[in-house]
């Protein structure tokens, strides 16, 4: 019996140490089999609401010179996604300031749509930079995999 329960335990060991381990990817790709929304929120010193009354920030997926989705809402936050079934290469993400009463702190997340991955990113406009686009993230996509870049 002493055996027996050594070589049961022996066994359990084995089979877990030789298990599939879960691949470590670098801080700034996202693996995903559906796809990415990349997602911009903005605060000026308030709520949500109020952040989004006092600015106007627009968003925009590119690839190449073709705009390929396009966020401009003007009563909520802004949101693109790069769908699963989009050919592979390398996309823009650009944000544009249409107005601000002062600064504006914005923060751009990428999420892995069918999981809980997240990267986020963060910078300002100041309302002076009125109607300035910045070419913020190239991702680049390869099958299920995307690597983001910061610009």
């Amino acid at each position: 019996m002493k055996y027996f329960s050594l070589l049961a335990i022996a066994t359990t060991f084995l089979f877990f140490s030789c298990g599939e381990s879960e691949e470590k990817l670098p801080d700034n790709v996202i693996k995903n089999s559906q796809g990415l929304d990349i997602d911009l929120e903005w605060e000026t010193g308030g709520s949500s609401q109020k952040a989004i009354e006092d600015a106007n920030l627009d968003l925009y997926l590119y690839q190449g010179e073709n705009q390929i989705d396009p966020s401009v809402y003007y009563s909520s936050f802004e949101t693109v996604s790069i769908q699963s079934h989009f050919k592979d290469g390398d996309y823009t993400i650009k944000v544009k300031l249409q107005n601000s009463v002062d600064r504006v702190d914005y923060t751009i997340f990428a999420n892995g749509i069918d999981a809980n991955e997240s990267i986020s990113y963060s910078s300002y406009f100041l309302s002076s930079d009125k109607g300035t686009i910045v070419d913020y993230l190239k991702i680049k996509k390869e099958g299920d995999t995307y690597t983001i870049t910061n610009l």
